[in-house]
């Protein structure tokens, strides 16, 4: 990998990605309350929203070596809970651009009586999941979700869903497990997070397990300015990726992360 090239590549989109996510994440909080019953009485309880620029190879599904540009955005309500991003994708050898997104929304119980006084469980809510990206690819998923009883700063939920893709014979399941875990060695700080999901046969599409680790060292920490500049690398680990019996993927992708929290 052209470290060189990678340098130039981020300093080139950085400012505009980093608007673009603002008024993208912005725009989806801005939408889902206008839509919502709850909207009255919705309060903002935590909003963050980041930029991740990664340049990896040993992908499946055509060009095996990439650069992508992914907005995330995750921000908690008195209603419940929303995290949405947009994955823009360049294949480096035939320069073939493509995009990914979903949204998700999850609906607290609580506000409807279900209060919830566990040493485990912090939430129960109703998870849904809206996946929308190149050729027409699309999937709609429902379901029970909760949010597991941690520690301040800890985060990890756990949603099973009836998942329907409308191009596939029938529906099927997916549970989905999603994490973020600061942590210390010595004077240096780190955070731990991703996602696994697993879900079952549709139509011709084959069962399969996408696992996506990532592991970032906070930069900004050295200059006085925590929790904003993160490097690290992204493991992927999907079998049978989007269905396709055989394409197992194994990649490794280099990242630069800008954050912004409130």
């Amino acid at each position: 990998m052209n470290i060189t090239s990678f340098t130039l590549w981020v300093t080139n989109i950085a400012m505009r990605c980093y608007l673009q996510n603002i008024i993208l994440s912005t725009l989806i909080c801005f939408l889902l309350l206008c839509s919502s019953p709850l909207a009255a009485d919705s309060n903002l309880l935590f909003n963050s929203n980041s930029l991740t620029m990664q340049e990896g190879d040993g992908f499946e599904v055509g060009d095996d070596k990439r650069q992508m540009v992914t907005l995330e955005h995750v921000s908690a309500w008195s209603w419940g809970d929303l995290y949405a991003f947009y994955d823009d994708i360049k294949e480096k050898n035939t320069h073939i651009t493509s995009y990914y997104y979903e949204i998700s929304p999850r609906f607290s119980m609580q506000p409807y009586g279900l209060n919830i006084d566990s040493t485990f469980i912090k939430d129960i809510l109703l998870a849904t999941t809206l996946e929308r990206g190149s050729s027409d690819v699309k999937a709609y998923l429902i379901g029970p979700g909760v949010t597991w009883n941690l520690p301040p700063q800890f985060h990890l939920e756990t949603n099973i869903y009836f998942r329907n893709n409308p191009d596939f014979d029938g529906n099927t399941w997916q549970l989905t497990t999603a994490w973020a875990i600061p942590f210390n060695t010595g004077l240096n700080s780190f955070l731990f997070d991703g996602y696994i999901d697993v879900r079952g046969s549709e139509g011709n599409a084959k069962s399969e397990i996408n696992f996506n680790p990532q592991i970032k060292v906070d930069l900004g920490q050295y200059a006085g300015y925590p929790g904003i500049i993160y490097a690290g690398i992204e493991y992927y680990y999907w079998n049978n990726k989007f269905g396709i019996n055989g394409a197992d993927e194994r990649a490794l992708s280099l990242l630069l992360q800008a954050r912004h929290s409130f």
